[in-house]
C-alpha cells in the first residue's frame, strides 16, 4: 500500500472508530505501529490534525472553531497556566499576564461571549488563589519551554538537578503530562537516560532545549495508575511499594477521615475514637514526612524497620532536648 493510500485509510479509520490505537491501525493497514507514527506525523504536517490520548487511542479533530487570529505559542501557554502560576496575585508585570489577555481578546469573539466576559475572565483569575511557592523567572522559563514541548509533541533535551543525588545531568525526555502536587509542578514523561518513566521537578531543570524529535504518548502507559500508588509525587527510582499501618488517636481522627488521598486506605474504626489506617504506596520518604506532622498523636505501628527508625529520631530528638535544659 503507498503512503498516499495509507494516510487516506487511517484518516478514515480514526474518523469512523475514535479511539483506535496504533495496533489497530497498523493491523488494518497492513504495516508496523512504528510505521504508523511516523504516520501520524505527516498527517500532522499536512494539516491533518490528529488527538493522541494514550491508551484511549486517536481521535480526529473535527469541526474546530476558528478563530480569527491564531494564538502564539505564549498565548496558548498563558491560557493554561495564567491561573495558576499567577498565585492569585497576578501583577501587571506577570509573564504570562498581557498573553492571558490578548488571547482571550482573540478567543471570546468567535465563541460568541459578550466583551463584558473578558474583564469577567480576568478578575476570576486574580480572584482564585491557588496556594503555590513563588516562580522565578528561571522556572517560568523551563515552564514554556516543556508546555511548548507538550504542545508540538517533541522530545526536549534538558539539564536536571537530582536532589537525591546532588548532581547535575544531561537528559533527553518525552514529555507526558505536567501534575501540580504539594504547591510545585512535576513534569511526567519519558526519560531516554534511564529508560523508564519518571517523575521531574520543574524547579530543578537548569536548561531546557526542544528537539525535532517528534514524541507520543505510549500506549501502555496510564497516568491515573502511575500516580495511584504514589504518596505525594515523587519516589526513589526504583522504589518498591510499601505497606504502612498506623494508629491515629481520637484527637485527630476525624482529620484523617475527612483528608483526600491518591490511594485508597483501609480505615478501621476503634472503640475508644482513635482509628488504624493502612495503605500502601511509593514514596516512603514522604509519607513519614506526612507521618510526622501528627506528633504524639500518631504511633507508626508497620513496617517494623521504619517504625525503629521513628523511635531513633525520637529517642535523638529527646537527647537534644535534655541537653538543652
Amino acid at each position: 500500500m503507498k503512503t498516499a493510500e495509507r494516510l487516506f485509510l487511517i484518516t478514515q479509520k480514526i474518523s469512523r472508530n475514535k479511539g483506535i490505537t496504533a495496533p489497530e491501525l497498523a493491523k488494518a493497514c497492513g504495516t508496523s505501529v512504528r510505521n504508523i507514527y511516523r504516520d501520524i506525523k505527516r498527517l500532522d504536517e499536512i494539516g491533518v490534525q490528529v488527538l493522541s490520548k494514550g491508551r484511549e487511542g486517536y481521535y480526529l479533530v473535527e469541526n474546530v472553531t476558528q478563530i480569527p487570529s491564531q494564538l502564539n505559542a505564549e498565548e496558548y501557554l498563558a491560557m493554561a497556566l495564567f491561573p495558576y502560576l499567577s498565585d492569585g496575585r497576578a501583577p501587571h508585570s506577570h509573564l504570562f499576564r498581557q498573553a492571558y489577555k490578548t488571547a482571550l481578546e482573540k478567543i471570546l469573539p468567535s465563541l460568541k461571549y459578550p466583551k463584558e466576559f473578558l474583564d469577567t475572565s480576568t478578575f476570576m483569575s486574580e480572584r482564585i488563589r491557588i496556594q503555590t511557592t513563588p516562580v522565578t523567572k528561571e522556572m517560568n522559563f523551563s515552564m514554556q519551554r516543556v508546555m511548548e514541548s507538550i504542545l508540538r509533541q517533541v522530545t526536549i533535551r534538558c539539564i536536571y538537578h537530582s536532589m537525591y543525588r546532588d548532581a547535575e545531568s544531561d537528559r533527553m525526555i518525552d514529555p507526558y503530562y505536567i501534575v501540580p502536587r504539594g504547591g510545585h509542578l512535576y513534569l511526567i514523561g519519558y526519560c531516554h537516560t534511564r529508560e523508564k518513566v519518571l517523575t521531574f521537578r520543574l524547579s530543578r531543570f537548569r536548561e531546557v532545549e526542544l528537539t525535532s524529535k517528534r514524541c507520543f504518548i505510549e500506549e501502555d502507559f496510564d497516568i491515573d495508575r502511575y500516580l495511584s500508588d504514589l504518596w505525594g509525587i515523587g519516589s526513589k527510582e526504583d522504589e518498591k511499594p510499601t505497606t504502612f499501618q498506623v494508629w491515629f488517636s481520637p484527637a485527630v481522627a476525624r482529620y484523617i477521615k475527612e483528608e483526600s488521598y491518591y490511594q485508597d486506605p483501609e480505615i478501621t474504626d476503634n472503640p475508644d475514637g482513635s482509628i488504624l489506617f493502612a495503605v500502601t504506596v511509593r514514596g516512603v520518604d514522604e509519607f513519614l514526612r506526612w507521618f510526622r506532622q501528627y506528633g504524639t498523636h500518631a504511633e507508626l505501628l508497620k513496617p517494623e524497620k521504619y517504625r525503629r527508625q521513628i523511635a531513633n529520631e525520637i529517642e535523638e530528638m529527646r537527647n537534644r532536648y535534655r541537653a538543652n535544659v
